[in-house]
């Protein structure tokens, strides 16, 4: 299965990986996954409240991640500019304001 966002999570192990949310939770793993693979490892379906990829803000040392493009193999619930806004608000409930961008 897919890690878990927590607080605990080690930003440079998530740069450059795919991410799907659904409700409060961010999952994480390797690009060589597609979105549903990811999605029915969890029992999410097809359908999920966000998902695309994590990207470093800057270069390394990675400090600062910022969620970006869209999944192209899970649907995304409802409208997706609103649910990446949540996305990264949850993340920064988790990770703390100063480790996720705001775009």
């Amino acid at each position: 299965m897919s890690p878990v966002l927590e607080r605990e999570t080690n930003i440079k192990s998530i740069v450059f990986t795919k991410f799907l949310r659904y409700g409060k939770v961010i999952i994480y793993d390797f690009p060589g996954k597609n979105h549903s693979e990811i999605a029915e490892e969890h029992g999410f379906g097809e359908s999920v409240d966000d998902g695309g990829y994590i990207s470093p803000v800057g270069d390394y040392p990675y400090e600062v991640i910022r969620f970006n493009r869209f999944t192209q193999t899970c649907t995304i619930q409802s409208d997706r500019r609103e649910q990446r806004k949540q996305t990264i608000q949850i993340a920064k409930n988790i990770l703390g304001e100063d480790k996720v961008s705001d775009n």
